[in-house]
């Protein structure tokens, strides 16, 4: 009972691991999901006011019928505040899915990603900066 009990609850931790929601920050996504330029800084030309970045979420799960968005700046002392949410509907049997943004420069921001349930499936922070 007990090797049984230990066998289910590996099963149920590597099934989590593998379904692992991520999000990933990228200039452009390619039609196959590539994602151009991944990264959590990205720097703008320095007359730009913003900068388009993408939203990109990847699971090995199928994400759902809907995604929500939720788009926080970061403030000095990492305090949070809510500029933007995007709801976007997908197909149910996705295991991807991306979105476009337009952000203001000179900010940090954390993004957090819900499905339909509500659930917060993924967050990842990234900073825009204009150039010099």
């Amino acid at each position: 009972m007990k090797k049984t009990l230990t066998i289910a609850v590996l099963i149920f931790f590597i099934s989590v691991s593998y379904s692992q929601t991520t999000l990933n920050f990228c200039t452009r996504v390619e039609e196959n999901g590539y994602c151009v330029f991944d990264n959590n800084k990205f720097i703008t030309t320095p007359d730009s006011l913003t900068g388009r970045i993408y939203m990109e979420v990847k699971s090995a799960a199928a994400l759902g019928s809907k995604l929500t968005y939720k788009i926080f700046t970061v403030g000095k002392n990492a305090e949070e505040k809510l500029i933007q949410s995007l709801d976007q509907t997908i197909q149910p049997d996705w295991f991807m899915a991306w979105n476009p943004y337009i952000f203001p420069t000179n900010t940090k921001y954390n993004v957090k990603i819900f499905n339909e349930a509500d659930k917060m499936i993924c967050s990842k922070s990234f900073e825009l900066v204009a150039g010099k």
